[in-house]
């Protein structure tokens, strides 16, 4: 978790914004997956050899993403599937994945990928001098450069233990950002740097950060989720609609 902006202090008004399919259209955790298994560094100086040790590669990433699948079919198992995702990193060298991070977000063109609406709201907050943050269970690298393209400076997102070099697989954050673990983990900051949650905003798109959207006094609902607009219906949140009139649109 990173906390960067400089002056923060009394009561401010926060936006906190989820990543995939909230500011951006696409799931980051989903796509550097199969990025790494595509791109990660084979040694060998025979293209046949490479070619053989790639497919095996890319069955062993097949049967894994076939087993985080049928995890998260399993009710109320969203903890234990995120654990299982970052456990893969396991032995990766954290120089070679943050490169290809880097050549991820070059290759998709990520800025062609940006929510307009959820976009333009961002840009109204950071006008007002809310205090924008980004709250993801993606990756911190990943976020963080996000993070850098968008101009939110300050990044909730999922730490992986590092030990000479390599990642052990291991989530080193005190809560994992699925759930409460978002809204506490808010809550946590927003005490930290002095913002008030009643008079700030939350934006996200999936029926597991109810939590997230019930600590703010704003919650904001990305129609992806069938599930959560039904529940932001019932509870008469503000549901952003698909295809905005810029003129027209405000946090």
């Amino acid at each position: 978790m990173t906390h960067t902006d400089g002056d923060i202090s009394g009561q401010k008004i926060g936006a906190f914004f989820d990543l995939d399919q909230t500011l951006i259209s696409i799931n980051s955790m989903e796509e550097m997956f199969w990025y790494y298994h595509r791109h990660c560094h084979i040694s060998s100086k025979y293209k046949a050899i490479r070619v053989i040790k790639r497919q095996f590669i890319m069955a062993q990433a097949i049967m894994k993403y076939l087993s985080l699948a049928i995890s998260s079919f399993k009710k109320d198992e969203r903890h234990e599937v995120n654990k299982k995702y970052f456990s893969m990193l396991k032995g990766v060298r954290v120089q070679e994945y943050e490169k290809l991070v880097v050549q991820w977000i070059n290759d998709r063109n990520l800025l062609e990928h940006l929510n307009d609406g959820v976009m333009r709201r961002l840009k109204k907050h950071k006008e007002d001098n809310a205090v924008t943050v980004l709250v993801s269970g993606t990756h911190s690298y990943i976020a963080k450069r996000v993070g850098e393209i968008l101009g939110i400076q300050n990044i909730i997102a999922t730490d992986v233990e590092v030990e000479d070099g390599f990642y052990t697989g291991k989530i080193s954050n005190k809560r994992q950002l699925v759930g409460a673990g978002k809204a506490i983990t808010i809550q946590s900051f927003s005490k930290h740097f002095g913002i008030n949650l009643r008079a700030s905003f939350a934006y996200t798109d999936h029926i597991s950060d109810i939590k997230m959207l019930e600590v703010v006094g704003f919650p904001r609902v990305v129609p992806v989720d069938k599930r959560l607009i039904r529940v932001a219906i019932s509870k008469n949140w503000i549901v952003l609609p698909k295809v905005e009139i810029p003129e027209l649109c405000s946090p």
